[in-house]
C-alpha cells in the first residue's frame, strides 16, 4: 500500500501560536510557583543530603549519609544539586525540587525542535506539550525533587541523538554523543542506560540494515567516550574506597526488581497489570489512542523515520520494565515523548479518517471544562477547603476561568487539544492554591519540624551526632550456576528519617556524623533503645510522626 496523501485524509492547520503563548506562560507559573511550600518528603530528602554532605565534607567522588558511604546511586545528580546550591546560595526546598522542573522543561523544548525537523510543526508541539502536562507529571512528580525526571532527559537525548544524527548519516556524532548520554545515564542512575543504548542501536541498525557500524570506528570512538567518562568517575572513586562495593550495589539495584528476585506469581500479576500503568501516564491525552489503530497509522510508521523510530523504541526497550514485576510509574517516563508522538501524529493526520471518535475526542475540552467549573465553584461551600486562605475569591476566579474555556470550546475557533491542554494546566494552578495548601501542615507535623526546632533551640546549632548500632547491609544480585553473581555486606549507619538529617545539616551547617562511640561535650540522636541501653543522658525526645520510632537527644556532660 502507498503512503497515504496526508492532505486528503485531514486539514492540516498550523498551531494556534496565540493560544501556544498563552499556554506556555500558565505552564511556568504553574511549575515554578509553590515549589517551596511543603517540606521534603519521600524520596527528596535523600537525594538532597547526599548533596549537602558534599558541600560540607568537599569530598565530590564518593557519597555518603550521615558520613558513611552511600553506594545507591552515583553522583551525578547531586553533582548538579550542589552546583544550584552554590549558584543559588541555598538548599531550601524549592532549589531541591528545581532539576525536576527544568528538566521537564528542557525535555519538552528538546522533543520539538527534533520532532519539529523530522514530522511537522503541529505533531511536534501538541506532543512536547502532551508530555509536560502528562497528568503523573504535571500533578506530582513536577513537584518532588527526584531523580527521575532528570534521568528521564538523560536518556531522551541519549537515544533522540541517535535517531537525528543517523537520520542526517553522520554517524560519528551518532554515536559520540548518544554514548556521552549513556555515559551521563551511568553516573546518574547505573546500569539501565547501557541497556538503553544497546536495545535502542541495535533496533536501529537492524531495522535499517546497517550491521556494519558495529564495528566502525565511529562506534568505537562512542564507546571509548563511554568507558573514559565512567571508568575515569570508577577510577577516582576506587582511590577513596572499594570501587567493587560500588558495583555491588548498583548491581543489585538493576536486577532487585526483575522476576528473578520477585518470582513467577508477581510476574503474571504485574504483566497483566502493565497496559494499565501505560494507559494511566498516558493521560489524559489517552483518549487519542483509537486513531493510532487506523491501517494508515500503521503505514505511516513504516514510511515515516521519526515514527518507526518512535515505535522501535518503544518495542526494543518496553519489554524489559513489562518482564520486571518491581517497575514503578517513574521509571516509564522516558516511553512517554514517543507514545505522544504517535499520538498527535494519528491525531492530526487521520483524525478525520475515524469522524465518530473525532467528534467524541472534540467534546473532551468542553465536558472537562464544565465539571471542572463545577468542581471550583463547590470549592467555596466544601466544609475541607475552608481553611484556605482566601478560598471563595479562588473558587470564583478558577470557576470563571473554566466557565471561558467552555465558552470558547463552544465556539469552535481554537484547537480542541491546546483547549485540553489548558485544562489541564488550569487544573495544576488550581492545585497550587487549593489542595498544598491544605498539605501544608499534614507535610510539616510528618516532617517533624516543630520538634526539630525543639532540638535545634536546645543545642543552640551546634553540631549533632547519629549513635546508635550500625546495620549490615545484605547484598545480593542474581544467580548463575545457582551462584549469587555479586554477594557481600554493605555497613550502614542506623536507621534514620533522611529528612530529619537533611533539616539538621541545614539549620546547623554541620554533617549529622554517624558515631560508633559517644564522647562528654557533643550531642547525639539516637533511638530511645540505644539511649537507654547505654544510658545516655536525655535531653529531649519526640516520636517521628511515620514510622512511630521514638527519637532521642542525648549529651554527655564534660567532666
Amino acid at each position: 500500500m502507498e503512503t497515504p496523501d496526508l492532505a486528503t485524509t485531514s486539514v492540516i492547520t498550523k498551531p494556534d501560536y496565540r493560544l501556544t503563548a498563552v499556554i506556555v506562560g500558565l505552564l511556568l507559573l504553574a511549575l515554578f510557583s509553590h515549589l517551596n511550600r511543603i517540606p521534603l518528603r519521600a524520596e527528596e530528602p535523600r537525594r538532597a543530603l547526599v548533596a549537602q554532605e558534599m558541600k560540607l565534607s568537599g569530598n565530590y567522588i564518593a557519597p555518603t549519609i550521615n558520613g558513611v558511604y552511600y553506594y545507591n546511586k552515583p553522583p551525578l545528580y547531586n553533582w548538579l544539586l550542589l552546583m544550584l546550591y552554590r549558584l543559588l546560595g541555598s538548599s531550601a526546598e524549592w532549589v531541591v525540587r528545581l532539576p525536576s522542573v527544568l528538566s521537564v522543561l528542557l525535555l519538552g523544548w528538546l522533543h520539538y525542535w527534533v520532532m519539529r525537523r523530522h514530522t511537522d510543526e503541529k505533531t511536534a508541539l501538541l506532543s512536547a506539550l502532551f508530555y509536560m502536562c502528562s497528568a503523573d507529571i504535571l500533578f506530582y512528580f513536577s513537584l518532588l525533587g527526584e531523580i527521575d525526571l532528570f534521568y528521564t532527559l538523560l536518556v531522551y537525548a541519549q537515544v533522540i541523538a541517535m535517531f537525528h544524527f543517523y537520520q542526517s548519516r553522520h554517524y560519528g556524532r551518532m554515536f559520540a554523543v548518544s554514548y556521552f548520554f549513556a555515559a551521563l545515564g551511568v553516573l546518574t542512575k547505573g546500569l539501565p542506560s547501557l541497556l538503553f543504548q544497546a536495545f535502542t542501536g541495535l533496533a536501529l541498525l537492524a531495522a535499517g540494515r546497517k550491521w556494519r557500524l558495529l564495528f566502525s570506528w565511529q562506534h568505537l570512538a562512542g564507546m571509548a567516550v563511554l568507558l573514559l567518562i565512567t571508568g575515569g568517575y570508577f577510577y577516582l572513586y576506587n582511590l577513596q574506597n572499594n570501587v567493587s562495593l560500588y558495583f555491588a550495589k548498583l548491581l543489585s539495584e538493576s536486577t532487585e526488581r526483575t522476576v528473578m528476585e520477585k518470582g513467577w506469581g508477581k510476574q503474571v500479576l504485574f504483566f497483566l497489570q502493565f497496559p494499565v500503568i501505560l494507559l494511566k501516564l498516558l493521560s489524559p491525552f489517552v483518549i487519542l489512542l483509537p486513531f493510532t489503530l487506523h491501517r494508515n497509522m500503521w503505514q505511516a510508521i513504516k514510511t515515516q523515520p521519526a515514527l518507526r523510530f518512535s515505535g522501535l523504541f518503544i518495542a526494543a526497550n518496553i519489554w524489559v520494565y513489562w518482564l520486571s514485576p518491581g517497575t514503578k510509574d517513574r521509571y516509564l517516563y522516558m516511553f512517554l515523548p514517543f507514545f505522544f508522538t504517535l499520538l498527535a501524529y494519528a491525531w492530526i493526520h487521520f483524525g478525520n479518517l475515524l469522524p465518530r471518535f473525532k467528534k467524541a475526542t472534540g467534546y473532551m475540552p468542553g465536558i472537562m471544562a464544565a465539571i471542572l467549573a463545577l468542581a471550583s465553584a463547590a470549592t467555596a461551600v466544601l466544609p475541607q477547603t475552608q481553611p484556605v486562605p482566601f478560598i471563595l475569591v479562588k473558587a470564583l476566579l478558577f470557576t470563571l476561568l473554566f466557565t471561558l474555556i467552555w465558552f470558547i470550546w463552544r465556539q469552535q475557533k481554537f484547537d480542541n487539544l491546546l483547549l485540553l491542554v489548558l485544562c489541564t494546566i488550569l487544573l495544576r494552578m488550581e492545585f497550587n492554591t487549593t489542595i498544598i495548601p491544605l498539605q501544608i501542615p499534614v507535610f510539616t507535623a510528618d516532617a517533624a519540624l516543630p520538634q526539630l526546632d525543639k532540638i535545634l533551640e536546645i543545642t543552640n546549632r551546634q553540631p549533632v551526632y547519629l549513635a546508635g548500632h550500625a546495620q549490615n547491609l545484605h547484598v545480593k544480585t542474581f544467580a548463575l550456576g545457582g551462584k549469587p553473581l555479586v554477594e557481600t555486606d554493605i555497613m550502614q549507619p542506623p536507621p534514620l528519617l533522611f529528612r530529619i538529617s537533611y533539616y539538621l545539616t541545614r539549620a546547623t551547617g554541620h554533617i549529622v556524623q554517624y558515631s560508633p562511640t559517644t564522647e562528654p561535650g557533643k550531642f547525639y540522636l539516637a533511638d530511645a533503645a540505644f539511649a537507654a541501653e547505654k544510658k545516655l543522658p536525655v535531653l529531649y525526645s519526640f516520636t517521628e510522626p511515620r514510622t512511630q520510632i521514638t527519637y532521642s537527644l542525648c549529651r554527655i556532660e564534660p567532666k
